[in-house]
């Protein structure tokens, strides 16, 4: 079982052998490889995310104001107005009006091209491609912090081991998704190539070798995860492999069968 997942990646042989397996075997191979895939994902993460949060705390520390928040009230620049537009939001702004009480409307923001905006006592948040248009107020006398540029830079080692192992974290339960759904994409090509090459394999057999399939189009992804240049459309090369999979171990398996015949023939024949 450990070295099953190498086996899938470049033997025909296993899948003619392990399809005959309980669904035990295979479910124990699906945990097995997620097992190895948040193994691999911690260092891959880590060298992926590691420089992209970086860069991304660095430029919260360039263009970060002073912020103090005591008893319910936000303060900004003394309560003067503030506008913040870094080259990166692509002519959207955060604006601070910290002396501002009064409440603000998604028009206005959309309007002033603002995704961001802070007022005595709430944080406004908008997403006019999206549609969505959000607010968060400061509950009083629960939150007493102050935060500036060079809090940020001096806690900048800690903030990011937070933030690169949040993400990592987030991408190995995402396999929770990402692998039963390609194990479902997996068993539609297999019963495709289980029609076109009359391989005559049930179903309980292509839902195994969907699950033992997962071995390449695992590699697949971790290279794309790891690469600096992603491939778009991935769903359509994870096709391919479970295609390429599915028809070289169904010939591989009907060249089994007649084998067993031939034998079984020869056998009665000599008899």
């Amino acid at each position: 079982m450990f070295i099953a997942p190498l086996r899938a990646i470049y033997s025909a042989k296993f899948y003619t052998e392990y399809i005959k397996k309980s669904g035990w075997a295979a479910a124990g191979f699906a945990v097995w490889l997620f097992v190895i895939t948040a193994l691999l994902l911690a260092p891959a993460g880590w060298r992926v995310f590691s420089p992209r949060v970086d860069n991304f705390i660095d430029k919260i520390a360039q263009y970060m104001p002073a912020i103090t928040v005591e008893s319910g009230k936000i303060t900004v620049n003394n309560d003067n107005p503030l506008t913040i537009a870094p080259p990166e939001l692509k002519g959207h702004k955060i604006y601070f009006n910290t002396a501002q009480k009064d409440p603000v409307y998604p028009t206005q923001m959309e309007q002033a091209q603002i995704i961001m905006q802070i007022t005595a006592d709430r944080l406004y948040i908008s997403d006019s491609a999206k549609n969505r248009f959000q607010y968060l107020e400061v509950p009083d006398d629960k939150i007493k912090l102050s935060i500036d540029a060079q809090a940020i830079r001096q806690n900048k080692p800690l903030m990011q081991k937070y933030a690169v192992w949040t993400l990592i974290i987030a991408v190995i339960l995402s396999q929770l998704i990402r692998m039963p759904f390609m194990i479902l994409l997996g068993f539609i090509v297999a019963a495709v190539f289980n029609g076109i090459t009359a391989a005559g394999l049930s179903a309980g057999r292509l839902l195994k070798a969907a699950c033992y399939m997962q071995a390449p189009v695992t590699v697949l992804y971790l290279l794309n995860f790891v690469s600096p240049l992603k491939v778009p459309g991935m769903v359509f090369i994870y096709l391919l492999a479970l295609g390429a999979y599915s028809f070289f171990f169904m010939r591989r398996h009907i060249a089994d069968e007649n084998a067993a015949k031939d034998s079984v023939n020869d056998t009665a024949r000599k008899a």
